[in-house]
């Protein structure tokens, strides 16, 4: 309880024995009252707000891969909650039940963005754009980085950052790269869109902010 401290309940360990996670713990988002929470071992578990209760669990992580944790942020659109997993996969399930819709090939451990009407995400020094309910690919480019942010929107952009020396700026809707620029050391953080600035720390200790005609 946020005014007295008091705790109302907790949940236990879904498993005992957890994976290794690449970036972080995924947030818990909270929608039509269930709390969907990304694990290290590649579970996606859904638990009643009321009480703590489990809802469904759902394996969306491959586990004959190295990494399969769940890392990003979950994120909806309409019914459906898509899910990226350090495998290099994006999942598409019933935010209800944990039915998987779909999967493709696509993705990593950073958080999924959907910007009109288009689901974007990166993984393997890769941005992809998806048609967030068929799963289909229209675009994908290769930046040849070794690691990528996740993907930040603005006018007609999507604004990815490498963790070595790199900010680009994609057209969202072809996928050429129509701006690039240098940052030393790159960044680890993730780039932020505010109307026509964008700000991104760099691993310098560095604040960058561009405004984008």
């Amino acid at each position: 309880d946020r005014n007295t401290g008091i705790e109302i309940w907790h949940t236990n360990s879904h498993e005992r024995n957890y994976g290794f996670s690449v970036r972080r713990s995924a947030t818990p988002t909270i929608r039509n009252g269930l709390i969907y929470v990304g694990t290290s071992s590649g579970t996606i578990i859904a638990y009643h707000m009321s009480n703590g209760s489990v809802a469904w669990v759902r394996q969306i992580g491959d586990r004959r891969e190295q990494l399969y944790d769940v890392d990003g942020t979950p994120i909806f659109i309409g019914d459906s909650l898509y899910v990226t997993t350090a495998d290099g996969r994006l999942s598409c399930l019933n935010a209800s039940t944990g039915r998987v819709l779909w999967y493709v090939d696509a993705g990593g451990s950073n958080d999924p963005l959907y910007y009109d009407g288009k689901l974007y995400v990166t993984g393997g020094g890769t941005l992809s754009c998806l048609d967030p309910h068929s799963g289909h690919i229209y675009w994908q480019q290769d930046l040849d980085e070794p690691g990528l942010s996740s993907p930040a929107a603005g006018d007609n952009y999507i604004a990815v950052a490498s963790t070595t020396d790199r900010l680009f700026l994609i057209d969202s809707n072809t996928g050429d790269v129509a701006f690039e620029r240098y940052i030393r050391k790159g960044s680890f953080g993730d780039p932020v869109v505010i109307g026509d600035l964008l700000y991104i720390l760099s691993n310098s200790g560095r604040m960058f902010t561009f405004k984008v005609r």
